[in-house]
């Protein structure tokens, strides 16, 4: 009877021992087999998605070990790509991740809603080397994923090719677009249709009730077949907004003048973000087809081309 009271709380204490030890072990022993790795962890990702791309790349043992202590600290993941050279405990990792300590020199880049890729271009050739990014290169590359290089800020490496930031910004975008993605499927519009309108919207207000708005009347001119004539596609076009075009200008001969042509451009105008995408699949319907605004950003709307005709006299917007 002894005996096997020894024996169980001998088995008792190994098992303690081992519940409070081996987490101890993968906290403060580095991975033994681990040489190097990159690990580029995203805005938005979740504390789980970062843990397990750690585990993944054979940073960490096990994904929980990176869980727990955010679960018990109430801290976040710092976006970023993260280079791990050599072996190192689960401990040091929490905190590299936890406070942003990247541990290769990285160009903070801010790209807002609504740039157009040589807008990007020009702030990527800022942050990045020269040597290893050009921006002849970038523009060429990005030409056919304008509308898909999500606005965001990113923190690349300093050495980032064209195609590594390309290739960042577009896996962005299917991250954020995933948020909209049942919204979409049940539009009666493609997804490249949709970011091609979203580009407009974008451009064309910043409150989201108003892109809404504007989205229904776009969509209501495109099914009258009625040309778009929306001013903000000369601004990537010839770099006027409404108030600096004239009659000349609107007569420009580009499948991107939306006075001349009917349908969407050929390709999204700038790139936009995720609100103005949202409001373009849950537009205002309305009978309305035209709108203008004011130089304080207040919106004028009407169902007639006379009532749109007054609105225009009254903000004095006319053409040379």
């Amino acid at each position: 009877m002894h005996s096997q009271s020894l024996q169980s709380t001998l088995l008792w204490s190994v098992a303690t021992l081992l519940f409070i030890g081996v987490p101890i072990l993968l906290w403060l022993v580095p991975p033994p087999l681990f040489s190097s790795a990159m690990v580029s962890i995203q805005r938005g990702d979740s504390i789980s998605l970062a843990a397990e791309k750690l585990t993944d790349a054979g940073v960490v043992y096990t994904p929980e070990i990176i869980i727990l202590p955010f679960l018990a600290s109430g801290g976040e993941v710092v976006a970023g790509t993260y280079a791990f050279n050599q072996s190192v405990n689960a401990a040091t990792v929490f905190e590299r991740i936890s406070s942003g300590s990247f541990g290769v020199p990285q160009g903070r880049v801010v790209i807002p809603e609504g740039f157009t890729n040589e807008q990007i271009a020009d702030r990527l050739d800022k942050a990045l080397d020269s040597e290893t990014f050009s921006r002849d290169d970038f523009l060429t590359e990005a030409y056919p994923h304008q509308g898909y290089l999500y606005p965001d800020t990113y923190n690349f490496y300093t050495d980032a090719s064209s195609e590594e930031v390309i290739s960042i910004m577009r896996d962005n975008f299917t991250d954020k677009i995933a948020s909209v993605q049942g919204e979409i499927a049940s539009f009666e519009h493609s997804l490249a249709d949709v970011v091609k309108m979203a580009s407009l919207v974008e451009l064309e207000a910043s409150d989201y009730e108003v892109r809404r708005r504007i989205a229904g009347i776009l969509w209501n001119r495109i099914n009258a077949d009625m040309p778009l004539q929306v001013d903000a596609a000369f601004v990537p076009l010839i770099g006027k907004n409404t108030y600096e075009l004239t009659m000349a200008d609107l007569k420009i001969e580009s499948p991107y003048n939306l006075y001349t042509n009917t349908g969407l451009p050929p390709r999204p105008i700038a790139n936009p973000g995720i609100e103005s995408i949202r409001a373009t699949v849950n537009p205002i319907e309305s009978d309305d087809l035209y709108y203008l605004s004011d130089r304080n950003g207040n919106f004028y709307f009407a169902e007639t081309l006379p009532k749109h005709a007054e609105n225009r006299v009254y903000l004095d917007v006319g053409r040379d």
